[in-house]
């Protein structure tokens, strides 16, 4: 049985001592206090807002734990991230920030700034594929991004050991692995699905979703990529067309070939040069 991982607000983090845990919150000042009684152990993530409102007391921030920073305004607020550089000396950091027009912007410098990136990628509309695309082929190509940028990272590697992986896991949305707890300590579903509260059954919901999608004889019935996707860009609006996004999935899957050919080829030459 998978454990499942708690997004939790920072006031309620000692109730769940012993269990991993993501705990948000909003002012960085009054976090030591909170995480003093915290199970650092179980800590995933403390994810935090990065605004203007809050980057002098985040650069100020020298508690060893891995931040989740959550970039609300992208295109307003990118070069807030030079600020936040300084933290790597004693933290790991992923930035999680949302695909609008223009969020390639801070996508680059975030990765150049050697920080991992989880990009909160609902259904986007089509003017958003082709900026989706560079940043897919930065992440592929540019030599010098060697940090993750999600949902890229896990995807590619599913495609690479042929082992799908869904993007409600790797989004951390799936109800078997993530749930979310509201500010009166209310457990829901986790991400988009949070409008609906927590049932006994509710863990097999990716599954009963994607059944429910072949039932309808959907566009996903003849995806090539479903089991890497699970009908995430169908939630909720099952009309959604998927073609760019399976333009998307095709990269990745020949991404994952073409290196699966090289290393077989560099396998082979170092066995012809043994002696």
């Amino acid at each position: 049985m998978a454990t499942v991982i708690y997004n939790v607000p920072a006031a309620l983090l000692a109730d769940y001592h012993g269990r991993p845990a993501i705990a948000r919150g909003q002012n960085p000042a009054a976090l030591p206090t909170v995480l003093a009684a915290a199970d650092w152990e179980n800590l995933v993530y403390l994810q935090l807002p990065l605004s203007p409102a809050t980057v002098d007391e985040l650069a100020q921030w020298r508690e060893p734990v891995p931040l989740d920073l959550v970039l609300t305004e992208p295109v307003q607020h990118y070069p807030l991230l030079y600020r936040c550089s300084p933290l790597l000396d004693h933290c790991s950091i992923r930035v999680s920030i949302p695909v609008t027009p223009g969020f390639s912007k801070a996508v680059k410098l975030a990765v150049s700034l050697q920080f991992a990136v989880k990009l909160e990628i609902t259904p986007p509309e089509p003017v958003l594929i082709e900026e989706l695309a560079q940043v897919l082929k930065l992440y592929l190509h540019r030599s010098t991004v060697a940090q993750p940028i999600e949902p890229f990272h896990s995807s590619l590697l599913a495609f690479f050991h042929q082992q799908p992986v869904n993007l409600w896991t790797i989004q951390e949305e799936d109800p078997a692995m993530f749930r979310h707890v509201t500010e009166p300590g209310e457990e829901r579903l986790p991400g988009r699905l949070s409008d609906i509260p927590a049932q006994a059954d509710s863990g097999a919901f990716a599954e009963a979703w994607r059944r429910q999608l072949l039932a309808e004889n959907s566009e996903c019935g003849g995806c090539p990529f479903l089991e890497y996707c699970g009908g995430y860009f169908k939630w909720p609006e099952r009309a959604f067309r998927c073609d760019g996004v399976k333009m998307l999935f095709g990269m990745l899957q020949q991404a994952a070939t073409e290196l699966r050919q090289d290393l077989a080829t560099f396998s082979a030459a170092q066995g012809d040069d043994a002696p």
